[in-house]
């Protein structure tokens, strides 16, 4: 199944003012300048280079024209002022993403009245400095619990588990324990452990099945993934030792 998701309800903020009736917005793309570094020495006859100083990009919006928005004749405004603004994209809420940078209005918005379609508007915004892309993060793991195979001794986390700690040690095992098992509090999505390339799904609250570790005097790393639709993995690493 896939992941897209309709661009609908997508926004634009100025720092002010959300900017009304955009039909369309191209997100900047930033580039990179190269020099080119190629000389009799290099290798195959290819030419290598290095990369310079980065760019921004440019944001392009259109829409319809509308002089009483305040957002519309900010970018009239911020262009005569020569004007920076922070901006900040906003994706529909099912993303949970966000793009956010500074930019000038460098094209005031053109006005189109075609006979046969409504009244619209295009401007550009050009990026000084860096693009951020914000993406919200899938819930924590809030209690995470284990044993081991033989003694069905709770696993000891190094250090205590808590919910912003992504990694942890686990040593004192019997060597006899070829597994250990773990049960995960999480508020939504979907939970994985995978172990010595070996993945399982788990549930908020019941205990996984056997997640295999390593030979005596070996290291292995369990990692437990929530992944809630349209955001960003949590992902928890566990380094269970078994002397």
């Amino acid at each position: 199944m896939s992941d897209a998701n309709w661009a609908y309800g997508t926004i634009l903020n100025n720092g002010v003012n959300d900017i009304a009736e955009i039909s369309n917005i191209t997100a900047p793309v930033p580039t990179a300048d190269t020099m080119d570094v190629t000389t009799h020495d290099s290798v195959g006859g290819y030419k290598e280079f290095l990369v310079g100083l980065k760019d921004g990009g440019e944001l392009t919006l259109e829409g319809n024209f509308y002089p009483g928005d305040a957002g519309q004749i900010g970018l009239v405004d911020d262009f005569n002022a020569s004007q920076l603004r922070s901006y900040t994209l906003t994706f529909p809420a099912a993303m949970g993403s966000t793009m956010t940078f500074d930019g000038y209005v460098i094209r005031a918005p053109e006005i189109a009245a075609p006979v046969d379609g409504a009244v619209s508007f295009k401007a550009t915004i050009k990026v000084s400095g860096a693009v951020a892309v914000n993406v919200t993060a899938s819930n924590n793991i809030t209690v995470l619990t284990g044993t081991e195979e033989t003694l069905a001794a709770a696993l000891d986390f190094i250090p205590n588990f808590l919910a912003g700690t992504y990694e942890y040690g686990v040593d004192g095992l019997d060597t006899a324990s070829t597994y250990i098992l773990l049960t995960a509090t999480f508020a939504a999505g979907v939970g994985t452990v995978t172990a010595l390339g070996v993945s399982q799904n788990i549930l908020t609250t019941v205990e996984s099945g056997a997640i295999a570790i390593g030979a005596a005097n070996t290291l292995t790393d369990v990692v437990i993934s929530i992944k809630e639709t349209n955001k960003v993995a949590t992902v928890y690493t566990i380094h269970v030792t078994r002397p």
